[in-house]
């Protein structure tokens, strides 16, 4: 597998974004698909480590082709992300089914995008270092299902959560939050990106629980966490 290799769907949006981000920088290159038949052929011929699938995508739709791949024994190992509409419960549906790892929602987000992408692929996005931090929160599936939790560190794009109750990667959470010394909370939904499983850990340094994505952070709460971070960060660069 070339881990050098991006296939995306052939739109303009979304090229811009991968093109504009720091894998054009690190020397990865895309391919382009018009079609879920394309895209297949394309992931056969080119073995990239990632393909970014629209589910609108002419053909059969991307979870199609997800699944194509997924079935395929030879080619079931490349990652997939789909690209959904953000806050249509058929659109995350059709994701879950086909089996993908990951879901890049629309309107794109540059920055949940390349989140997304990094995660999938298992590598650090340079632009966004995560902070260690120790928040008590809250989580559920709905804002009537809230259970006590705790963030164990936490960036602009998302945060680890330590919670013995776990969701399924993929799934839409709430997250109610406060950050120190700004008492108005902050609640959002995100999607867990990824798990630590008792029985399966894939982050050792970190307990169980989850690593989620904020989906619709505000831009007061996205500007708060940003000076929070910052003020951490000079507090302590002040201390070494």
């Amino acid at each position: 597998m070339d881990r050098k290799k991006i296939l995306l769907t052939d739109d303009a949006e979304l090229v811009h974004a991968m093109r504009s981000s720091f894998f054009r920088r690190e020397g990865f290159s895309f391919l382009l698909a018009g079609s879920s038949q394309q895209a297949f052929e394309i992931i056969e011929e080119e073995d990239p480590a990632l393909a970014i699938l629209d589910l609108a995508m002419e053909g059969e739709g991307g979870d199609a082709c997800c699944r194509r791949i997924k079935d395929d024994p030879l080619l079931r190992a490349t990652q997939i992300a789909l690209i959904a509409r953000l806050g249509h419960a058929d659109d995350l549906n059709r994701c879950h089914l086909a089996g993908c790892d990951g879901i890049v929602y629309r309107p794109i987000d540059p920055h949940g995008l390349v989140t997304t992408a990094c995660e999938i692929l298992d590598i650090a996005d340079p632009a966004e270092p995560r902070l260690d931090v120790d928040l008590p929160l809250r989580c559920g599936v709905s804002s009537s299902a809230l259970i006590s939790a705790r963030g164990l560190n936490l960036n602009v794009g998302g945060m680890f959560i330590h919670t013995e109750q776990l969701f399924p990667v993929n799934a839409e959470v709430v997250v109610e939050f406060a950050l120190p010394e700004r008492p108005q909370g902050m609640r959002c939904r995100c999607r867990v990106a990824w798990v630590n499983h008792p029985e399966w850990i894939k982050m050792p340094r970190l307990p169980v629980g989850m690593g989620v994505q904020f989906l619709d952070l505000s831009m007061s709460g996205r500007l708060a966490v940003e000076s929070f971070l910052s003020d951490r960060q000079m507090a302590e660069a002040g201390m070494q």
